[in-house]
């Protein structure tokens, strides 16, 4: 099938887009929880366990991956080239996985080290 410029994504049809399961969650529900997390983290991170600031941080990023993928969404659905909006999209969620990879492996990390009670770990968090 040839590229068709009017209809750049032909492939991805409204029962496609939907079976991914981008289009269930609501983009007011991904926004709390981005906000949420966020300030969470905030308040958390001013007190005595402030290493437990790191799973709201993983809250905040995987609502900010989901408000790129359903911006992503909508613009599929609407057949959008945009090449723009969809790089910058795509580094939104690029950068969303590699904050919550990272802070959920240092969350992990810093629990099981103040619960199996490992110096360093004491030391870095008192």
């Amino acid at each position: 099938m040839p590229f068709d410029r009017t209809h750049p994504l032909p492939s991805i049809t409204l029962q496609n887009i939907r079976a991914t399961g981008v289009g269930q969650a609501s983009l007011g529900r991904l926004w709390g929880a981005v906000w949420v997390g966020v300030a969470a983290a905030i308040a958390i991170a001013g007190s005595s366990v402030w290493w437990l600031a790191f799973w709201p941080v993983c809250v905040a990023a995987l609502g900010a991956y989901g408000v790129a993928a359903k911006d992503a969404q909508r613009l599929d659905i609407a057949h959008a080239p945009a090449p723009t909006r969809r790089a910058l999209l795509q580094v939104v969620r690029g950068a969303s996985l590699g904050v919550l990879l990272s802070c959920a492996i240092a969350g992990t990390t810093l629990l099981v080290g103040v619960l199996i009670r490992a110096n360093w770990v004491l030391d870095l968090v008192e």
